[in-house]
């Protein structure tokens, strides 16, 4: 149950906390007062898309906390999924700041706006004015009726839609292979590929290799003086300087000298040797570089070449000579596909075949699957309008298959599947008796899609097992009898699940076992929102107001007269 909401620096809302209890809760006050905003801010903090337009004028960030007090088992091992601490409560919040830079927390952590529609998604759901537009879109039908249908309609629709994406794939192939001049062309240009990588001769290292011996060739001159001069150091000698053998030679002699009677020195003598044998090792091999040394302008522009034509190629097949080759194997294979179509083809019309019987079997038990939800869905349906006052109205859900040669057969037919199935679904009514049923958007007013909306969502609501239902200004069209039924229905969802209303009405709101007035007044030039718990003569005061202005005895005798009636009908429910 949804306990609190701070709301802080929201549009016109300065700070407001608004407590909240189980049952229905109802928000009345003047029309710009805040009830919507509140509304807005309970759906930014379970995630929903915002902009910095929403911050408060001045103010650097607003800020939106709903403290839950219980929410659903499965939500909560969801949460610790995440690796939140959560127990049997929850505190959701969100912060959005000057720029549209937002933060989400969950249990004082940060978290993702996604996760809290992940949260919302099991624990919230809220009807604003603009669900009267997915009401009339046919095509959200099928999407409603599948809500309702569970889980098999779920997991049947996945299977359908992964069928139709792979017989898409299927086809295609089948199209690609049974164009001959487009597989000839394709066929061509991967032979001439496929030759021009062979012929290139590429092997792997090839390009580190070369890349080194570049930097050698190009370097050969200062390489050359190089080696020649430090062979001379070490071993040959230079001019009257003695060679670094030649010094290490007689520094040996002389200490060989006066090891012999200073036996410690020894180790010096030995060190000595050593270094003779490694300056010796030395001058060979700088002798051998420094004879083999030469600048080869022509070995140089080859390595160029070669390096550019690897370029080439890398641009053309890969990253890396091992990618390229790597690529011609999966070239090799389509080539070998493409020379051998007429039999891949035959492979891919099996699997096909295979794809469409699958396809019409899933797609016929997902049919069946919401033709067996329809029928009660019709029947709830119907059942909850007589409740709203519409007793005579009539509810179906319209089914339709679309012809389609190349689609899979059911039940003797070929129809149309798409990722959602073979069924165009579509609600229809009849509002009076002798009337046909016909799509609700050519006959019902606002009053009565008011009702059909919040049948469907008493419904939906109760199979899904959401806790918390939402409706901002449902009572949209509608007053007198009509405005108590839905009141009533009101109530009577309020027994399983906790409800928030915003209502104009007087009728709706007597059946709120909390009302809560949101108010407008200026402080210092600005406006500030409040939220103020009413009873007694002070929530008589404010029903009189939704009847029609300032309290009088008689507005107010009205008033209690609908307070009256409601709980006399409360008491029936």
């Amino acid at each position: 149950m949804l306990a609190e909401i701070t709301i802080e620096n929201l549009a016109i809302i300065d700070k407001v906390t608004l407590g909240l209890g189980s049952g229905l809760n109802v928000l009345t006050g003047e029309t710009g007062a805040g009830k919507s905003i509140i509304i807005d801010a309970f759906q930014i903090v379970l995630g929903a898309r915002c902009s910095a337009d929403v911050v408060r004028e001045g103010a650097e960030r607003a800020v939106i906390e709903a403290f839950f007090d219980s929410i659903p088992a499965s939500l909560a091992a969801r949460v610790r999924s995440w690796g939140f601490e959560c127990d049997d409560s929850l505190v959701l919040a969100r912060e959005v700041y000057q720029g549209s830079k937002s933060v989400a927390r969950i249990n004082g952590r940060l978290a993702t706006a996604h996760m809290l529609r992940e949260v919302a998604s099991e624990l919230v759901d809220v009807h604003g004015q603009g669900e009267y537009q997915q009401l009339l879109d046919t095509s959200r039908h099928v999407f409603l009726l599948d809500s309702f249908a569970g889980q098999e309609a779920s997991d049947l629709t996945s299977q359908v839609s992964g069928l139709v994406s792979r017989l898409a794939e299927v086809r295609a192939m089948i199209r690609d292979l049974s164009d001959d001049k487009s597989r000839a062309r394709e066929a061509g240009l991967l032979q001439f590929q496929l030759n021009e990588i062979s012929e290139a001769r590429l092997r792997e290292g090839e390009e580190e290799d070369l890349a080194q011996e570049r930097r050698v060739l190009s370097s050969a001159q200062k390489l050359l003086e190089a080696y020649a001069a430090s062979y001379d150091l070490v071993f040959g000698g230079a001019g009257e300087q003695a060679s670094a053998a030649d010094v290490a030679e007689q520094a040996k002699s002389v200490l060989g000298e006066a090891a012999r009677v200073d036996h410690d020195s020894k180790p010096a003598l030995d060190a000595l040797e050593q270094a003779l044998v490694w300056l010796e090792e030395a001058g060979l091999h700088l002798r051998r570089r420094r004879d083999i040394m030469r600048p080869d302008p022509e070995r140089l522009a080859w390595v160029d070449d070669r390096l550019a034509f690897i370029g080439q190629l890398k641009r053309k097949y890969g990253d890396t000579i091992a990618e390229i080759l790597e690529w011609t194997k999966s070239a090799s294979l389509a080539l070998d596909q493409l020379r051998h179509a007429e039999e891949k083809v035959a492979e891919l019309r099996q699997t096909e075949g295979t794809l469409l019987d699958s396809l019409g079997s899933a797609a016929l038990g997902l049919s069946d699957v919401r033709h067996e939800a329809a029928g009660r869905l019709s029947a709830m349906v119907a059942d909850e309008l007589t409740g709203l006052g519409m007793k005579d109205t009539q509810f179906d859900v319209h089914f339709d298959w679309t012809p389609d040669p190349t689609g899979p057969s059911m039940r003797g037919e070929r129809v149309r599947v798409g990722p959602v199935g073979a069924d165009s679904v579509e609600f229809l009514l009849s509002p009076n008796p002798g009337e046909p049923l016909r799509p609700l958007a050519r006959i019902a007013s606002g009053g009565e899609m008011s009702r059909i909306m919040l049948a469907l969502k008493a419904v939906l609501a109760r199979t899904e097992g959401i806790p918390i239902l939402v409706f901002d200004e449902i009572d949209a069209g509608i007053g007198g009898d009509a405005a108590y039924a839905i009141g009533s229905k009101l109530a009577k969802v309020a027994e399983w699940a906790q409800v928030l209303c915003v209502t104009h009405l007087a009728q709706i709101a007597a059946f709120a076992r909390r009302h809560i007035v949101v108010s407008k007044r200026t402080v210092s030039g600005r406006s500030v929102t409040s939220a103020t718990p009413v009873d007694g003569d002070t929530r008589l005061a404010e029903m009189s107001r939704m009847i029609g202005g300032p309290a009088t005895r008689a507005s107010l005798e009205h008033a209690e007269e609908i307070l009256v009636r409601a709980r006399g009908t409360m008491t029936q429910l």
